[in-house]
């Protein structure tokens, strides 16, 4: 139960900081990052209500969030890495189709949890940011990584995926030793801390 709360939480401190210092980044790409926050935070907040109050399903609320987050993140790489764009489209358009035929043939979305969808979806969001992370450290930005955003951002979303993969790999391992939920709580603890990171220390005029 606690965990519920935690996971409510994390995302709710995250807006607060980003609504508190939207000015750094109003002016760029990454606005629209806040308004995904807000609707991380819904999604937590309706999870909570629907399946702990109500006591109902909530494979429905969390398999849209794994195909919005999933589009999500890999337009935003999408739109701030200069090469590699086409595999980033290519990713998106493969995701997209899988989904869709693994919710049909597979894992019906209002019954059952689309992990086929997130480790795809996973894999392709580890391997965007490798992509744009070699485009930092390749420019003059990897003077000033730290002031920028868009690192923070990834950085924990990163994170977060790559954690992610082995963890639904040994789910049911992880299940039989009541590890899972803790794991994927801290995994939040970590990526949710490096978005907050990167509102509080970055710079307006670093954030494009």
């Amino acid at each position: 139960m606690l965990s519920s709360y935690i996971f409510i939480i994390l995302p709710f401190i995250v807006l607060l900081t980003g609504i508190l210092t939207f000015k750094k980044y109003k002016n760029s790409k990454l606005k629209y990052f806040l308004f995904f926050i807000f609707y991380a935070f819904l999604t937590e907040l309706s999870s909570y209500y629907i399946g702990f109050i109500l006591r109902k399903s909530t494979f429905l609320i969390y398999n849209i969030y794994i195909l919005l987050s999933t589009i999500f993140y890999l337009l935003l790489f999408y739109f701030y890495i200069k090469r590699n764009n086409f595999f980033i489209k290519l990713m998106l358009i493969i995701f997209v189709a899988f989904y869709l035929y693994n919710y049909i043939f597979i894992q019906n979305t209002l019954y059952t949890s689309q992990t086929n969808t997130l480790l795809l979806g996973s894999i392709f969001i580890i391997i965007s940011a490798i992509f744009l992370f070699v485009e930092l450290l390749n420019s003059d930005d990897i003077l000033i990584i730290n002031k920028l955003l868009l690192f923070w951002v990834s950085i924990g979303i990163f994170l977060f995926y790559v954690g992610i993969v082995p963890i639904f790999v040994m789910a049911d391992f992880l299940n039989y030793r009541g590890l899972f939920d803790y794991i994927i709580l801290s995994l939040n603890i970590i990526m949710y801390s490096c978005f907050v990171i990167g509102f509080i220390i970055s710079k307006k005029e670093y954030n494009i």
